[in-house]
């Protein structure tokens, strides 16, 4: 896997998009065994009568990244039809967000401050990807903090509206600024994680798909990032 990664770092993008298609049909497979063995258990433990809440909460979560999956293999596979637009609610959005990264992780849980009234037009699904992967990111780099904070909300001034995902974590440096949505790259601050450096790629193809465009800020204690949607 990481030579295949090496070899794809100076790749055309036609190549980037197989890989990733590909990579997306490979993973269907284990998510597919995972959801159903949850199946099996659920229906064993309905007969038991024991509490299944666990196996709830993982059949969930197989279903969401099931849908992630398949918004992934469209966006690359054929991007006209991944867009299902429709006006989204982007704060309860978020928030729902927050709450699954929340139940799956036992790291130190941020203050997330979320704006109330966000709302857009676009595809539920794919900008669904662009919050996990914003706010994944600030989770990362903020967590180390004594006490870490994470904002999503929106501002607006002379050239429109703009989202933005703020935390208090290092920051960015003014070099790393115009890599940052390339595939694969993983900046310093970034390379004792886990991650393949697709994440902010993924995200700049959806937010372009939706006619917006996304960038980096560094910001005195943290970092930022913005985008726009039509």
């Amino acid at each position: 896997m990481e030579q295949t990664v090496e070899a794809l770092m100076d790749a055309p993008e036609r190549k980037i998009n197989e890989f990733c298609c590909s990579l997306v049909h490979d993973l269907k497979i284990p998510l597919t065994q995972i959801s159903l063995s949850v199946q099996l258990l659920q229906q064993q433990a309905a007969t038991e009568g024991t509490n299944g809440q666990l196996l709830t909460n993982i059949a969930n979560a197989c279903q969401r990244l099931s849908t992630q999956v398949e918004s992934i293999r469209t966006l690359f596979h054929c991007p006209e039809e991944a867009m299902h637009p429709q006006l989204i609610d982007l704060t309860q959005l978020a928030q729902q967000v927050v709450q699954d990264l929340g139940s799956c992780t036992l790291r130190v849980v941020p203050t997330f401050v979320i704006h109330k009234g966000l709302t857009a037009t676009g595809d539920p699904q794919l900008l669904r990807l662009v919050l996990i992967n914003l706010l994944e990111n600030a989770w990362k780099f903020s967590v180390h903090q004594t006490s870490p904070r994470i904002e999503f909300g929106q501002a607006v001034d002379r050239n429109g509206r703009q989202f933005f995902v703020r935390d208090n974590g290092p920051g960015l440096a003014a070099s790393d600024l115009d890599q940052l949505f390339n595939p694969f790259c993983r900046l310093p601050a970034d390379q004792g994680s886990a991650g393949t450096g697709i994440g902010l790629f993924l995200v700049r193809r959806i937010i372009e798909l939706h006619g917006g465009r996304i960038w980096g800020e560094s910001e005195e204690g943290g970092a930022k990032f913005c985008f726009t949607l039509p």
